[in-house]
């Protein structure tokens, strides 16, 4: 005899599931849609993406042309974000090269070297080569602080995304003392590297 099930209780002990989505990219990894999972069988190019991203994109937070898979990875990726959530996005402390996490890939890297006083600012070519979507007049800014301590600042430089896409930087910065970098996380891994130095880092 079939269990008769009774309404109320079903309802109090109901868990609703949660809907999971997939994104949908093109061949160089530009994500073009966003889809509830299983509707898509059909297609070749697609992979899970967190619910958390997805509604950043449906509450107008994070557009969908910024969203990339690495094709490496098979990860979702982000070029900008309108709206970050993390301290660690808002200002970002850079790590020296002695202390980078070699597993993962550098996107910029910096290069100080004291004894002739000058930075150089990189875009590696690996990220180069990735098709990403960013508005070429995207600032990235730099700002040069005491060591572990952002509100004691020495300098601050501003660098487009489109001018290091063309070219590395190179500019003149004299600062003697140990010093950080903090930035805004608009791309995901920066690494500082020091020459000539004659301060313990």
């Amino acid at each position: 005899m079939e269990k008769i099930i009774d309404f109320d209780t079903f309802i109090a002990n109901f868990v609703p599931r949660e809907p999971e989505y997939e994104a949908i990219f093109d061949d160089s990894g530009i994500v073009i849609s966003v889809r509830p999972k299983g509707i898509s069988e059909q297609v070749k190019n697609k992979v899970d993406i967190d619910l958390d991203i997805v509604e950043q994109i449906h509450a107008g937070t994070l557009h969908l042309h910024n969203c990339f898979v690495d094709l490496d990875s098979g990860e979702i990726e982000i070029t900008r974000k309108e709206y970050l959530k993390k301290i660690d996005d808002i200002l970002h402390r850079i790590p020296h090269l002695d202390f980078f996490d070699k597993s993962q890939s550098i996107d910029v890297k910096i290069i100080y070297d004291r004894k002739k006083s000058k930075i150089k600012f990189s875009m590696t070519e690996k990220l180069k080569t990735k098709k990403m979507c960013w508005s070429g007049d995207t600032i990235l800014s730099f700002y040069f602080t005491d060591y572990n301590d952002p509100h004691v600042l020495f300098d601050k430089i501003d660098i487009t995304i489109d001018e290091l896409y063309k070219k590395d930087r190179v500019l003149k910065l004299e600062i003697d003392q140990r010093f950080s970098i903090y930035t805004r996380r608009l791309l995901k891994n920066y690494v500082l590297e020091e020459k000539n130095e004659n301060i313990r880092i």
